[in-house]
């Protein structure tokens, strides 16, 4: 669960969660007319940077790493395998997550950084958030895929218009297999046969073609 969403400067206001559902709503005044809108208020962003703390890619310039951000630093306080802990990201800093809190059992503990800050790289706490959330934690399966954490993630952080066009798809051009293989993992089925299945049917389809070629 995530408990609250707070910044290192003094304009953001710090948001707390509740347990159940929590709704962010902006606030009209009593003079608003038609024209006016809730845009620009936060909404989005907030989304934005809870996707952030949970290791999303973040190229420079785009979303949280624009110029006006520099200097900024996110933490999320959430509760993980039971126990609270608080991951800061900052903007000029992407690469490494700042961890506070009990981190028994993780598969991989957090490292002091040259300024002496305990915490993991991208890859490290991508990997701590799969086993965590998901249950992620053995090898690759043969295929040599599998679902991550930020594939599955997407799913519920949903912070793109096209994410809402199907319940199943969390991108326009997701491919099919890719959308049956993580709504099988998120509902608890053999997500591995999924995959087979659909590597057979390619390499059937693809068996096809090559005999209408020297056909």
């Amino acid at each position: 669960m995530i408990r609250t969403v707070r910044a290192n400067k003094r304009g953001f206001h710090t948001v707390h969660f509740e347990p159940g559902v929590n709704l962010i709503l902006a606030d009209r005044s009593t003079s608003a007319g038609e024209k006016d809108t809730t845009n620009a208020l936060g909404k989005s962003t907030l989304i934005e940077i809870i996707d952030f703390c949970l290791g999303s890619n973040t190229p420079p310039g785009k979303g949280l790493r624009v110029d006006a951000l520099q200097g900024w630093a996110f933490t999320l306080e959430l509760s993980l395998a039971g126990q609270n802990v608080a991951v800061t990201r900052a903007t000029q800093a992407p690469g490494f997550f700042a961890i506070e809190g009990l981190t028994d059992g993780w598969p991989f503990k957090p490292a002091p950084n040259k300024e002496n800050v305990p915490g993991l790289d991208t890859k490290k706490w991508r990997s701590v958030l799969a086993w965590a959330l998901f249950g992620i934690s053995e090898p690759a399966s043969d295929s040599g895929y599998k679902p991550s954490a930020r594939s599955l993630i997407s799913y519920f952080v949903r912070n793109q218009a096209a994410a809402y066009n199907a319940p199943f798809k969390y991108f326009d051009n997701q491919k099919t297999w890719d959308i049956q293989l993580h709504n099988a993992f998120l509902l608890g089925l053999n997500w591995e046969k999924v995959l087979c299945w659909d590597r057979r049917l390619a390499c059937s389809l693809s068996a096809r073609r090559k005999r209408r070629i020297f056909q």
